[in-house]
C-alpha cells in the first residue's frame, strides 16, 4: 500500500529506524537549505526551501541521516528540478515521506513510536560521579561531579569498606 509518513526527529535512536524505512526510490520532503546563484554578479545566497527528493542513497553522519537524491518537487522555481540535493535529518527535523509501505515498515514504526524506558547509570569513585542515560547504541553522558577529597577521608572510607564488604 502507498502511504504518506509525518516523521519528526526526537531522539537519536530514531535515525536507526529512519535508516531501515527509507530506501531507494522513496521521496522525503523537508525543510533544507540551498545554494541559489543571483543577480548579474551571480552571486550565491544560501536560502530556506521545502525540498523533494527521490531517495538514491542513504548515510550516518556526525549529526545526523543524510539521504541523497534528485530533486522532484520544490517550494521555488529558483531550484532546479532533476539537480542532485542532500537532506539530512537531525534532532527537531520535520519530513514526509512518501513511499510503498510495507509490513517490515509498519512494525519499525510501532516500535519506534512506543515509549521507552530511561535507564539511568552512575558511577562513583574517590571525589567523583558520573552520570549517563543508556540508549539503544551508546551511553549519553548528562555530567559529572568533582570534589577534592582528603586523604584521611580516602582512609576512612577504605577502612569502612574493609570493615563492611568482607
Amino acid at each position: 500500500k502507498h502511504g504518506v509518513l509525518k516523521i519528526v526527529i526526537d531522539e537519536n535512536e530514531d535515525y536507526y529506524y529512519l535508516d531501515k524505512i527509507v530506501r531507494q526510490g522513496d521521496k522525503v520532503k523537508a525543510l533544507s537549505y540551498r545554494k541559489i546563484k543571483k543577480g548579474a554578479k551571480e552571486e550565491t545566497v544560501k536560502k530556506k526551501y521545502w525540498i523533494t527528493i527521490k531517495v538514491e542513497s542513504t548515510s550516518f553522519e556526525a549529526n545526523g541521516l543524510r539521504m541523497r537524491g534528485k530533486i522532484v518537487e520544490s517550494s521555488s522555481d529558483d531550484v532546479p528540478l532533476g539537480s542532485y540535493h542532500s537532506i539530512t535529518a537531525t534532532r527537531g527535523s520535520e519530513l514526509t515521506i512518501s513511499k510503498d509501505i510495507t509490513r517490515t515498515d509498519d512494525e519499525l514504526l510501532k516500535k519506534a513510536v512506543r515509549p521507552k524506558r530511561k535507564i539511568v547509570l552512575s558511577v562513583a569513585d574517590y571525589g567523583e560521579s558520573h552520570f549517563g542515560v543508556l540508549e539503544k547504541n551508546k551511553i549519553r553522558n548528562l555530567g559529572c561531579f568533582e570534589k577534592n577529597i582528603k586523604e584521611r577521608d580516602v582512609k576512612r572510607t577504605e577502612e569502612n569498606q574493609k570493615k563492611y564488604l568482607k
